[in-house]
């Protein structure tokens, strides 16, 4: 699709972010190779699954973090982490754990939030986009994980009145990205219902892992093709 190149063009060569001038940064090209890996890889964009303690350790996935808080999603592979370092640019950004005021990215026209709004775009209608396959990674990303944090990002952004005022307009659209939406019975009903399918019926399980970490509308037709 003609208008997705467009979008990456802008992306990779400083539209949003604009690229380091350090000698090791990562040219467009290469960037668009890497992209181009990640979506041929199972996992994706990702290395692992962790989990990300309090503390800033990192622990084995069945090693639980000793303290209360910690969080489980994939780490990223080390090439998504230089690119990020040499030229602030973010492929996939899991939002369980970050820091709020690096999210929201103030000191630089708020890059790292548009560049999620951007790869979430990417990813629903470019067939998942870099997680074309990772979205079957199981436990890469946790839906509940992910709502909370954004219930937690608005409720902190949400009380500074200059950003209310001068971002007004970024602010609505974000939401309708970053997920914000409170774990209720409903939800739980869901997961345990796609559990017991899945345990039922093991071809569902790459759509439970999907809707587990990843839910949107297209899975409402999926369920029948994939028992």
């Amino acid at each position: 699709m003609a208008y997705i190149k467009i979008l990456i063009v802008f992306c990779l060569t400083g539209w949003l972010v604009p690229i380091s001038a350090q000698q090791n940064a990562k040219t467009p090209a290469e960037i668009a190779t890497l992209i181009q890996t990640c979506k041929k890889e199972p996992r994706g964009p990702f290395k692992d699954i962790r989990w990300f303690c309090p503390d800033g350790s990192t622990r084995a996935a069945r090693d639980p973090c000793p303290e209360k808080n910690g969080v489980q999603h994939a780490r990223y592979r080390d090439e998504i982490v230089r690119l990020g370092k040499s030229n602030a640019i973010y492929l996939v950004q899991v939002l369980a754990g970050s820091d709020l005021a690096t999210f929201w990215d103030a000191s630089r026209g708020h890059s790292r939030i548009k560049q999620y709004q951007l790869t979430r775009f990417l990813h629903g209608v470019d067939n998942g986009w870099i997680l074309r396959r990772a979205r079957y990674y199981r436990g890469a990303i946790q839906e509940e994980d992910e709502s909370a944090w954004g219930i937690t990002f608005y409720n902190w952004l949400l009380r500074d009145e200059q950003a209310i005022k001068n971002r007004f307009f970024l602010l609505r659209q974000s939401a309708r990205d970053v997920p914000h939406a409170a774990d209720d019975n409903v939800a739980q009903r869901i997961r345990a219902a796609s559990r017991y399918i899945a345990d039922t019926f093991p071809s569902f399980m790459d759509l439970r892992v999907k809707i587990h970490g990843q839910p949107d509308v297209s899975d409402l037709e999926k369920p029948g093709r994939s028992i």
